[in-house]
This record gives C-alpha cells, structure tokens and sequence, in this order.
C-alpha cells in the first residue's frame, strides 16, 4: 500500500480511483540504483516507464565534451514514457546522483493497464498528454533563452 500511496502523489495517475491504483501498483517493479549509476543511456532502447520513489537523478545530453543538464528528477518525478510510447530509442541520459529507488513500468504492465478499462485507458493517455505538453513547453523556454 505504500506505493499506492507514492503513486496517488503523482500527476501521472492523477483521477485514478483506488482500484485503478491497485492496478498500476501491481504492475510496478521495484529497481534500487546507486549513485553514477546510468538507468537510462541515450540512444539506447527503452521499453519502461520509471517513477522516482527516494534519491535524486540527472537528465542529461551530449554537448561537445561536456553533458547538457535538462533537469534533475525527484520523488515523485518520471521518465522513460516517450520510449514507452512511441518504441523510439532513448533521448537522454538519466543517472543517478544518489542511491535511488525507481517503480518500474513495463510495456507489458502498461498495454495491461490500458486494456483495464476505457476509463482507465482515457485518464492514463490523458494524463500522459498534459505532462508531454509540459515538457514540451519547459523545452521550447529553454530553447528561447539560448537564443
């Protein structure tokens, strides 16, 4: 039930009633990772969600000879579903820079999620839409202050 609790926290599952809540934290696999550790590499194939549970981790690219920070992720924070959902390989590089503990989401705990139910399946991609935006908006302001 902690995950439950975790997992309500999160504008990923926001409107999920307590049964949809079960569902996902049935789904969910805990992943310990220690610090440098590299939980998602760029350019490589993903096929998981991941949910911060504790610790702190690094987005990052390439930028010449040094690595780009495009944010730091916490409790609560996620990562991974633009390769969950569209298949493509990895666009950052996500590290640890403390002992952390992840939830991870599968592709197949994700289609099983999405066949619950219509509801369920509609608030999910809903609620997938609205963080994709606003990721695509934080990026679009730090393209304008670079230029």
């Amino acid at each position: 039930m902690e995950d439950v609790a975790l997992l309500k926290k999160m504008a990923l599952f926001k409107g999920l009633d307590a049964l949809e809540m079960v569902q996902v934290s049935k789904r969910v696999r805990h992943r310990k990772v220690e610090t440098d550790e590299i939980v998602a590499a760029l350019d490589s194939t993903g096929h998981s969600l991941f949910m911060v549970r504790s610790g702190q981790l690094v987005v990052s690219v390439p930028r010449g000879e040094t690595r780009e920070l495009l944010g730091e992720l916490g409790p609560g924070s996620h990562f991974g579903e633009i390769s969950l959902i569209d298949h493509g390989n990895r666009s950052a590089e996500v590290r640890a820079t403390s002992p952390s503990e992840l939830l991870e989401l599968d592709e197949q705990g994700f289609k099983e999620l999405l066949g619950f139910s219509p509801e369920l399946k509609d608030r999910l991609q809903n609620n997938l839409l609205l963080d994709l935006c606003s990721k695509i908006r934080q990026t679009n302001d730090r393209l304008l202050h670079m230029l």
